[in-house]
């Protein structure tokens, strides 16, 4: 009886030994750092960006002067954004022809001066005095006339003065005050023909496109419709633009970066406007060793900066419990970097290396594997 109550005890202690053996071993199992693996990869870094630019003209200020002076101007549009063709500002219609008329005298006075110095238009036989003179006035009469063009328009127009060009005007003078002839009336910032497109990037995207890299730029552009030729449509196209500048901040820490849109693009956007700005960048280097970021632990020097760290491989080795992965330091220097991938100077092709890790890593921790 006893012989059968020993046999029974060590039977339940071996049962609870290999149950502690295997609850101990899942314990420990289960406290290891869990990795994701796999095997460096080959070929060029690359990364897309898209974003978000400004279409901005390049704008140019005009001071509005009076050709004429007159006893009291009208203003016709307030401060700030102005369309093309809008009524700018008025004066008295039968001041302008009365003006009109002055000049018009002025030039057969003018005329009848060169009749009495040279009946028959010729100068060559005139006295130095006589043929200044003569020229003198058909300078005069020429400058008159085109004045007098001017105010035909301005009279035909009821005294009222256009804008040319859409922009931003800015009143030098008040409204129902007399007008000197050259006094400015008005600034007006217009837009020339001129534009770009900017946009910013943080400092580590942008040093991948410096001066004269390749950018796509989509841009909406006027054409003939197919079905009607005199009438335009509006279609948006990609562009291959230059990048023309790159300006850091070190207020913002990014960069702007710019590209001149080519005068020959017919374009139906207004300054401003939103504008989708595509930056692809492939490295010109092909590498036989990229990982992804979170494979590397970078050491840095004093000044934060760094090119150089440490990857793990993976290798194996037998315990009492069986094959257990274990972690080997590699001591790498990083070629180039781009964004969430890194490329490597050189590094061992025959193992499998460590990806991403849930927990800090040191040579010869035991791992487990994803």
């Amino acid at each position: 009886m006893k012989k059968k109550t020993l046999g029974t005890l060590l039977a339940v202690f071996f049962v609870l030994m290999i149950i502690a053996t295997i609850a101990a071993e899942n314990i420990y199992y289960n406290s290891l750092p869990v990795i994701t693996a796999g095997k460096p990869m080959a070929g060029n870094l690359t990364a897309n960006y898209w974003m978000t630019g400004q279409l901005e003209y390049e704008k140019v200020q005009n001071s509005l002067c009076s050709e004429f002076g007159f006893e009291k101007i009208t203003l016709l549009a307030a401060d700030g954004r102005i369309a093309a063709g809008a009524p700018l500002y008025q004066v008295d219609a039968d001041e302008v022809l009365l003006l009109q008329k002055q000049l018009e005298l002025a030039v057969l006075d003018l005329k009848d001066q060169n009749d009495a110095i040279s009946p028959d238009g010729k100068t060559g036989k005139l006295t130095e005095r006589e043929r200044l003179q003569y020229e003198r006035n058909e300078l005069q009469i020429a400058a008159k006339e085109k004045q007098i063009a001017t105010l035909k328009e301005l009279y035909r127009n009821e005294g009222i003065v256009y804008t040319e060009k859409e922009g931003t005007v800015a009143y030098a003078i008040r409204s129902g005050v007399p007008v000197q002839k050259g006094q400015t009336i008005a600034t007006l910032t217009a837009n020339t023909e001129k534009c770009w497109v900017t946009w910013q990037m943080i400092a580590e995207r942008a040093k991948l496109f410096p001066v004269g890299s390749s950018v796509e730029i989509r841009l909406n552009v006027w054409e003939e419709d197919e079905k009607n030729e005199e009438t335009l449509v509006s279609e948006s196209y990609l562009y291959t633009l230059t990048v023309a500048e790159s300006i850091y901040s070190e207020q913002n820490k990014n960069y702007t970066l710019s590209v001149e849109v080519p005068e020959s693009v017919e374009l139906a956007m207004k300054d401003g406007d939103n504008v989708e700005v595509t930056c692809r960048y492939v490295s010109e280097e092909e590498y036989t060793a990229i990982f992804p970021v979170s494979a590397i632990e970078k050491e840095y020097d004093a000044n934060g900066e760094t090119n150089r760290g440490y990857i793990y491989a993976i290798a194996a080795r037998e315990r009492v419990y069986g094959e257990e992965y274990y972690v080997i330091p590699f001591y790498v220097e990083i070629a180039e970097q781009v964004d969430n991938y890194i490329a490597l100077t050189a590094t061992a092709q025959n193992y499998d290396f460590v990806f991403q890790s849930t927990a800090p890593l040191s040579e010869g921790q035991a791992v487990r594997l994803y």
